[in-house]
């Protein structure tokens, strides 16, 4: 875990992020017109005054290529810091993939969401179908499968370069409202901030 190439990966992560310029969206990254104008870096890594922390999902180091309500799809290159040493050499831990999954569900639950509300995992259940190794680039891409007023239920398949099915993980989400009872004052503050943002 304390490898060198992860210190160095991690270490041009922070400089990217002290520089102010670590963002997961890719630059031709796919909108549609209920998405467009979303700030995808302000929805996962939250308000100005958090992202100096090293959140899981940057440490998952993964860029969006799509961001619509049809679904979204993500891109990473698989570090040391994703995968896990076994006989035949470093492979994809399988809680990345679930991290990736949860990340992936949760993105197709917000474009889908009205203003104002947040989507939450409430459960997941993946299978592992194939291994992915070191170096792989692998595919995200996640497909909401029932859009409900307090529940979705959003599919996501983890693919590889060569079109093997490396995981497949059932994500259901919990929609919340920040201005209800179970809503938090932080909640409050990014929805404050996406509204703003949408007038």
């Amino acid at each position: 875990m304390c490898d060198s190439q992860f210190k160095h990966e991690h270490d041009d992560a922070r400089l990217a992020q002290e520089m102010g310029n670590f963002s997961c969206v890719s630059s031709d990254c796919e909108f549609d017109e209920h998405t467009k104008g979303y700030d995808l870096d302000k929805a996962i890594f939250g308000l100005s005054e958090d992202r100096g922390y090293d959140s899981l999902s940057k440490l998952l180091s993964f860029s969006i290529k799509r961001f619509k309500q049809e679904g979204v799809t993500m891109e990473v290159t698989l570090g040391h810091h994703l995968c896990r040493p076994s006989p035949i050499g470093w492979i994809l831990n399988g809680g990345t993939s679930l991290a990736l999954a949860e990340v992936a569900a949760g993105l197709a639950s917000f474009a889908l969401c009205p203003k104002g509300s947040h989507p939450v995992g409430s459960a997941v259940s993946a299978n592992h179908t194939s291994m992915a190794k070191l170096g792989e680039k692998l595919t995200v891409t996640a497909t909401a499968l029932h859009v409900g007023k307090t529940t979705h239920v959003v599919n996501v398949d983890i693919t590889a370069l060569d079109g093997r099915l490396i995981s497949t993980a059932r994500v259901t989400n919990t929609i919340i409202s920040p201005t209800g009872t179970e809503g938090s004052a932080h909640l409050q503050k990014i929805a404050a901030a996406q509204a703003k943002a949408g007038s």
